[in-house]
């Protein structure tokens, strides 16, 4: 994988198997919301701190 570039088509749909599953809590985000968030911190006006 590497980070500079967009995940590939399997690496998505692994993403987005994992987050549908039991592993996951009922209440996660789908790849959906997540990517609302994602782009959300990316052109929102101000910086977002981890």
């Amino acid at each position: 994988m590497n980070l500079d570039e967009p995940l590939s088509d399997k690496e998505f749909d692994e993403l987005d198997d994992f987050l549908l599953s039991d592993r996951c809590a009922k209440d996660s985000m789908t790849m959906d919301s997540l990517h609302g968030y994602m782009t959300v911190l990316v052109v929102g006006p101000e910086q977002v701190s981890c």
